[in-house]
């Protein structure tokens, strides 16, 4: 049986710089900004959680 994943929503503000770099980026990678992003955060929290500076727990 698989698990369902939720998901949850975040808003972030940053300058319009940011914004743009980000845009092109994800135009680049051929992704949606929000797509992008996901992927940027969900890389970092995996690298602090190998680093053990945080520790994620799995939803049950």
């Amino acid at each position: 049986m698989q698990t369902k994943v939720v998901t949850k929503r975040v808003t972030a503000y940053m300058a319009d710089a940011i914004y743009k770099k980000l845009e092109e980026w994800a135009e680049l990678e051929g992704r949606s900004l929000s797509s992008l992003a996901t992927y940027i955060l969900e890389t970092a929290v995996r690298e602090k959680n190998n680093q053990n500076v945080i520790t994620v727990k799995k939803d049950n």
